[in-house]
């Protein structure tokens, strides 16, 4: 088999996140990812010098999938106040756990350098930026996003073992809190 010329990124973070998928992210290597995408370690490292670098990608790429993924999804939504927290809710309620493992793991493995959790922050400042504090939609609306991010964590991070039906009960939950607060600030007093 001849060397490849070029290494294209996204076939390397592919075959990172298979390795992650596979094998969890206290036990991923770079010899590992080398070995998956079918690369040397040093063309591995030309593209991405440093493991933290490798994950840090890895991560920017799933924030911006699942941004995109709520994007779209607050398009069926348009007329509500929030219909970003709602397309949210119903991207984490059509996440696979395995992608919310992936994802919760790759930011804890990047916590001991708070500089490369950028792409994070800026989705958090984002979707927190939202919500209008003085009124009651807005403050429920916060409400129901941190509930829901709470509970990710909780279960990604496998500090609370969730069956499925208890996810989607917490999903159903936060947006009918946020519903109901919703049609009070509409209702006339």
């Amino acid at each position: 088999m001849t060397r490849k010329k070029t290494i294209d990124p996204d076939l390397v973070l592919d075959a990172a996140k298979s390795v992650v998928i596979e094998t969890g992210v206290q036990r991923f290597t770079l010899e590992a990812v080398a070995k998956h995408a079918g690369i040397s370690k040093g063309g591995l490292l030309y593209i991405f010098p440093t493991k933290d670098q490798l994950i840090l990608a890895m991560l920017d790429r799933e924030v911006s999938r699942f941004g995109t993924e709520v994007l779209q999804n607050a398009k069926k939504h348009s007329e509500d106040l929030h219909p970003t927290l709602l397309g949210y809710i119903d991207t984490a309620r059509s996440e696979d756990v395995s992608i919310a493992n992936k994802a919760a793991n790759l930011m804890a493995a990047l916590i001991h350098a708070p500089a490369m959790l950028e792409p994070a922050r800026l989705f958090y400042f984002k979707m927190l930026g939202q919500f209008d504090a003085p009124s009651s939609a807005g403050r429920r609306g916060r409400l129901a996003y941190l509930a829901v991010e709470g509970a990710f964590f909780l279960r990604a991070l496998g500090l609370k073992e969730m069956t499925e039906k208890e996810w989607l009960e917490i999903l159903a939950d936060a947006q009918e809190m946020y519903l109901e607060a919703r049609t009070l600030t509409k209702s006339p007093q």
